[in-house]
């Protein structure tokens, strides 16, 4: 019977830093041999033969294509490009031991004289305890530069003066997690393909029949706070109007809307945040039921230098959103405050890391939607989904995948839960931030923390750094930045924004007013000259090319002699004739310049 093997003596695993910490120890006289293998856990001949140089031979077996060195230092680059936002895969370490092999002068032991896959899976186990495959997360480069620890500082101590001056400090856990709220938007696909299929061997290409034209995308805007209380979500189409059939079946108390772009808008975020938001805020009882009864200008905590809070009795509600336009709104701004709800922006270029609905609701959620896509192909051999079992579809996902958990994880990961703290945002998202600086850093310059014994020699380090560094042609001196265009959207603040105090009210208002007055005062667009050809539909065809009918007098060509006698000209782009009396004409037009009907120019 076929079994996996098992070796019968279990070696002794001890890590690459353990022997360096071991190694410097009997360097420094700390102990002897056997004193210090036994502290780090090492056996004694292997320390000793390291110690000694009879052998720097890491693991048995038979000899690598490289010294244990050479690889000690491939790993390092890997490492420190990674951490750069500049991850490597197979192709990429192989082509660089590849360039390396043919720089030195030893003899080239591989095939083709470039490593293969044998040797790539072999160097993967051999620093199995440092390497792993991963597949990676595209982030744009203002993500990346826009994630720095200033930033991420910043916006902690904008979200704890925002806490202690609204009150929030002084509540339970339990009744500040009802309080703070995280809105966003996100799209999902319409189809879905299969990753792996079975299929024939031997098939060079395997068909997925799917309906419709492409891949087509549906918005939904979701809500929900730190304690994993959710509001119905927001579904938004791409259409001129919205038709009743295309809101059953969905979760109970869901809004609809339509957008001519199919993405949120400013009409679209008014109507969610005024007829979803506010009225359940209000079901919870956060918020006053009657919001007229609160005056404008104290109704919300205005956030100030000072560190002093003001007494609250009752401190409201406070939501988080990124700071795109169509969520600056000056009517949402206004309800907001006559509701007590404090509306904050997130810090640009930064919701992978400081949205809780980013960090924990989405990930699950599409991986959940993924498996619905598949679930509704199978049951329906195929058929495409439309706006009319999209809410059903929505439902079940709500169903499966909106834990409170998530949400609760979200908010606790993003570090606005319990407390604002940077230390919950992980170091590892805002390490390629100050790493990549305009093109002024190389690999080969950038030290890994976790830095090995110095036992490679400089020209090992040289050769392998130089040839990584190749892989990416990043110029010592940055490009020169061009000029930015002028925008008429609103600007933000770097660090995050209240929206909802006096002064940034007034300087959005302000901003609104330039945008309206720019865009009534900007110029109308010149007309074209000369005929313009129009679209005509199929029956205005039909009825109006009549080649015996005048179509400014109406008269026929058969009605009399005295008709025949006149001249007739023809339109190019309609095909309709006209009397030259009735088209204005007084001599012929050249055959270069087509005449065109009053209609068409």
């Amino acid at each position: 019977m076929v079994r996996k093997y098992q070796a019968k003596k279990t070696k002794n695993k001890f890590s690459d830093e353990a022997l360096q910490m071991a190694l410097q120890d009997l360097k420094e006289k700390k102990g002897s041999i056997r004193k210090v293998a036994a502290t780090y856990g090492i056996p004694s001949s292997t320390l000793h033969d390291h110690y000694t140089g009879v052998s720097t031979k890491r693991y048995g077996g038979p000899s690598t294509a490289l010294t244990y060195d050479e690889e000690r230092e491939i790993v390092q680059s890997c490492i420190v490009l990674q951490e750069m936002g500049f991850p490597l895969d197979r192709a990429a370490v192989t082509s660089v031991v590849a360039d390396y092999m043919k720089a030195i002068s030893s003899p080239n032991p591989f095939a083709c004289d470039a490593p293969g896959p044998d040797w790539f899976l072999s160097f993967m186990k051999r620093w199995k305890t440092t390497l792993s495959q991963r597949k990676p997360q595209h982030l744009s480069r203002k993500r990346a530069k826009g994630l720095t620890i200033e930033t991420v500082s910043n916006w902690m101590e904008l979200a704890e003066k925002l806490y202690r001056q609204a009150g929030l400090t002084r509540l339970s856990k339990k009744e500040l997690s009802k309080r703070i709220w995280n809105c966003d938007e996100t799209a999902f696909a319409t189809t879905s393909t299969s990753k792996w299929v079975i299929a024939r061997r031997g098939c060079k290409s395997i068909y997925e029949t799917m309906a419709g034209s492409g891949r087509e995308y549906i918005t939904v805007h979701w809500c929900g706070n730190a304690n994993g209380d959710k509001i119905p979500p927001y579904v938004l189409y791409k259409a001129q109007h919205l038709y009743s059939i295309w809101t059953l079946g969905g979760p109970d108390g869901s809004l609809y809307g339509v957008s001519t772009s199919g993405w949120m808008e400013k009409p679209n975020f008014q109507s969610w945040f005024t007829k979803g938001f506010i009225p359940h805020l209000k079901r919870l009882k956060l918020i006053p039921m009657d919001m007229l009864s609160y005056q404008e200008d104290v109704s919300v905590v205005e956030c100030s230098n000072s560190d002093d809070y003001e007494d609250v009795s009752d401190p409201g509600v406070v939501l988080f959103f990124d700071g795109h336009y169509s969520h600056i709104n000056l009517d949402v701004i206004k309800a907001a405050k006559k509701s007590k709800i404090t509306l904050v922006t997130l810090p640009p270029n930064t919701t992978h890391a400081l949205q809780p609905l980013d960090v924990g609701v989405f990930g699950p959620m599409k991986k959940a939607w993924k498996q619905i896509l598949q679930d509704h192909r199978r049951k329906t051999h195929g058929r495409g989904i439309d706006k009319t079992v999209f809410p059903a579809l929505i439902k079940d996902l709500c169903k499966k995948t909106l834990k409170p958990s998530h949400f609760q994880s979200g908010f606790r990961c993003a570090g606005l839960y319990p407390e604002p703290k940077a230390s919950a945002i992980p170091t590892s998202l805002l390490a390629p931030a100050d790493a990549v600086a305009d093109g002024s850093k190389t690999p080969s310059k950038s030290p890994h923390p976790r830095t090995f014994s110095t036992a490679s020699t400089p020209a090992v380090k040289l050769q392998l750094r130089h040839h990584f560094s190749k892989l990416f042609q990043i110029s010592a001196t940055p490009k020169a930045k061009s000029k930015p265009k002028p925008s008429s959207r609103i600007p933000l603040a770097h660090y995050g924004e209240v929206l909802t105090t006096n002064e940034a009210l007034g300087r959005i208002q302000e901003q609104e007013e330039k945008r309206q007055l720019a865009k009534a005062s900007k110029a109308p667009k010149k007309k074209r000259k000369g005929p313009v050809q129009t679209k005509v539909t199929q029956t205005e065809v039909q009825e109006d090319r009549d080649e015996n009918t005048c179509q400014g007098c109406k008269r026929a060509f058969e009605d009399d002699e005295e008709e025949k006698q006149q001249t007739w000209v023809g339109c190019e782009w309609c095909w309709r004739w006209f009397h030259y009396d009735c088209a204005g004409l007084t001599d012929m037009p050249e055959e270069e310049d087509p005449w065109a009907c009053p209609t068409c120019s």
